[in-house]
């Protein structure tokens, strides 16, 4: 029993280090196939996507990473093997974008939150330091409606004591259990290596189902 939980953990951290970039889309009307499995990932500008892409599949420049806000402006899809994609969403929040940008980038994603037959679950990244906003309540009711589960990783969690930030996620956990009951919420950094486990195997839960 040990040892196939060893072999499980081994396969879980190193399912990763070959996935490729696929295709980026502006659009819906681009997207052909709707059969594939793909897990989201989405959150507010630079609260960390690209990063922990880069980090889950130990490719330093798989995912693009940029100090400045709203470098993400497509939907880009990454394969991790056949017919299981690993999908990175636009921030949104950005105040700096132009109105006509916000909306296309708004449209866009609720589009593919909706109407994506192959989304099979969400992460959804938010920054500890700011906790909930707006736009990521909005996400969760959409994901309600559709019964996708939830994986909320609480970012830059380094930068609270343990006390703290543990503090905060039983809040946060409590407040989102009162919308979306197929909601978990873990710390993450990937200075402490924080969540790192947690989050493979949500991936490897619903790409092998």
């Amino acid at each position: 029993m040990i040892l196939l939980l060893i072999i499980r953990i081994c396969m879980i951290f190193n399912s990763y280090t070959s996935t490729i970039f696929s295709t980026s889309i502006t659009c819906m009307n681009q997207l052909k196939c709707d059969n594939n499995i793909e897990i989201a990932f989405i959150g507010y500008s630079n609260v960390g996507k690209s990063s922990m892409i880069n980090f889950l599949t130990n490719q330093h420049k798989l995912a693009r990473v940029s100090k400045t806000p709203g470098s993400t402006r497509t939907i880009n899809f990454f394969k991790i093997a056949k017919k299981k994609y690993l999908v990175d969403l636009p921030g949104y929040g950005y105040s700096n974008f132009s109105q006509n940008l916000k909306n296309t980038l708004k449209k866009l994603i609720i589009k593919y939150l909706i109407y994506r037959k192959s989304l099979k679950a969400v992460v959804l990244l938010v920054d500890i330091r700011r906790s909930f906003r707006k736009e990521d309540y909005t996400i969760i009711n959409i994901l309600n409606k559709k019964n996708l589960p939830i994986l909320i990783t609480l970012t830059k969690s380094d930068k609270f004591s343990k006390s703290i930030r543990e503090r905060k996620m039983f809040k946060i956990k409590k407040e989102c259990l009162l919308i979306h009951k197929k909601v978990s919420v873990i710390l993450f950094s990937s200075t402490l290596h924080l969540g790192i486990f947690d989050v493979k195997n949500f991936l490897s839960t619903y790409y092998n189902t």
